[in-house]
């Protein structure tokens, strides 16, 4: 069974016997790529929602239950054989991944604007390049360096002033020229935003590790396995700081869940619909999508180097994401070349 891995952006997904993109298949999926960044940016604004009142990690850990409930009720008629797990020990560490990426995600949505929290989840193409060439041996040339380089330097630029905020910098000019430089409440702020970057790098090295363990193993049981880890773990530890839920609080969650499997399914029939390449670059409209319900829902408004930090990210990945495409295509031509 031939598996491919998509990774120029979204969340890592598993195409099961992808076909051949079809003719004409571009708009199509143009409009998958939109839909899915809709259902994304729909997500982010419910857990922003709800996690003001209900604890993070039980939204994480409920929303995790309703997804495997879900999934068994498919998997289970067609038999054991989808649940079936051969590399065990890589699973267990994606499970564990998945848990600090659900949890910590969720805390960062309801803590942080949505449009910062956006822009960061951009730098995941990044990590994956450079556990490209750290872990996997894959060669990283001088442009895709740059490109990379670049990335992490929008990180900073979004970090500094954004997670930091004005009244910091002048406590740390007020500390440079000999004041008591003590912690105010913006220097808080830091933390979360570099939860929000550490975030990245755990879906970047999930991304590697789905990678290693779709070589044997079957993607039905690499997505329900770690959910169900996620829900049970989760759920366990939101069971000390439970907040029941309002009739409209559990009918959210569930519109919740069905966001995020719609995003799913969405990324999945884009990238059938057409080249990885062309339709990749359509998700960056989760950018301006992730600002706009920030003013007009939170009354968030991003600031100019949040902004900037934000377009530098975008331009650093999705630069790196059409080199991929490219050289992706000139193997394929020699391997066409090859064939007798």
């Amino acid at each position: 069974m031939k598996q491919h891995l998509l990774r120029l952006g979204g969340p890592a997904v598993i195409l099961d016997r992808v076909p051949r993109a079809p003719r004409g298949g571009l708009v199509r999926g143009i409009v998958w790529m939109v839909s899915a960044s809709v259902c994304v940016t729909v997500m982010g604004a419910l857990v922003k929602s709800l996690g003001q009142r209900l604890p993070p990690v039980q939204l994480a850990g409920v929303r995790a239950a309703v997804m495997v409930a879900v999934m068994a009720l498919f998997m289970v008629p067609k038999g054991p054989e989808l649940f079936r797990v051969r590399r065990w020990r890589l699973l267990t560490v994606r499970s564990l991944l998945l848990t600090f990426i659900n949890g910590a995600g969720f805390w960062t949505l309801s803590v942080l604007p949505l449009f910062f929290v956006t822009a960061v989840s951009f730098t995941k193409p990044l990590f994956i390049t450079l556990l490209a060439a750290l872990v996997l041996g894959e060669t990283i040339r001088l442009r895709r360096t740059l490109a990379m380089v670049a990335g992490f330097a929008g990180v900073l630029v979004t970090l500094v002033p954004h997670a930091l905020g004005p009244e910091t910098v002048a406590s740390a000019a007020a500390a440079t020229a000999g004041g008591d430089g003590g912690a105010t409440p913006a220097m808080v702020r830091l933390v979360p935003a570099l939860v929000a970057v550490s975030i990245a790098l755990a879906m970047a090295v999930s991304v590697v590790v789905v990678k290693r363990v779709s070589e044997v193993d079957r993607p039905t049981a690499i997505v329900f396995w770690p959910n169900l880890a996620v829900a049970v773990l989760l759920g366990t530890a939101s069971l000390f700081i439970w907040v029941p839920p309002t009739p409209l609080e559990w009918l959210l969650i569930v519109v919740l869940a069905a966001a995020g499997w719609a995003a799913q399914q969405s990324f999945l029939r884009a990238y059938r619909c057409t080249e990885a390449g062309l339709v990749a670059p359509f998700e960056y409209v989760r950018i301006p999508l992730a600002a706009g319900v920030g003013v007009f829902v939170f009354a968030e408004i991003p600031t100019g180097w949040t902004a900037a930090g934000a377009a530098i990210i975008a331009g650093s990945t999705l630069y790196i994401a059409r080199r991929e495409a490219a050289l992706g295509k000139t193997a394929r031509g020699r391997d066409d070349t090859d064939d007798p």
